[in-house]
């Protein structure tokens, strides 16, 4: 708080025509950036939701991708097993 006022006040100190420009101009920049805010809110979600959707597509390729590898290698280790069988009997 204490930075606050004593940077108001340099700033008045310095230049008080653009002081109170800096300080006028404040209050229409949130009000803007508060009627943005509500405007993008849907568009946000969705976007949000599209890159979910694209993410669990790519984790179900993903695990798609390893549970082949290991099948593989599960049916490589049996190839291997019963060949040990049958030439050891």
């Amino acid at each position: 708080m204490i930075l606050m006022v004593g940077g108001t006040v340099m700033c008045f100190v310095t230049s008080w025509r653009l002081a109170i420009l800096a300080i006028c101009s404040i209050g229409p920049i949130i009000y803007i950036t508060g009627i943005y805010a509500v405007w993008s809110q849907n568009i946000n979600r969705e976007i949000w939701v599209a890159l979910a959707d694209a993410s669990s597509v790519a984790t179900e390729g993903t695990l798609l991708k390893c549970s082949c590898s290991l099948l593989k290698c599960f049916c490589s280790l049996l190839k291997c097993s019963c060949s040990l069988l049958t030439s050891a009997g």
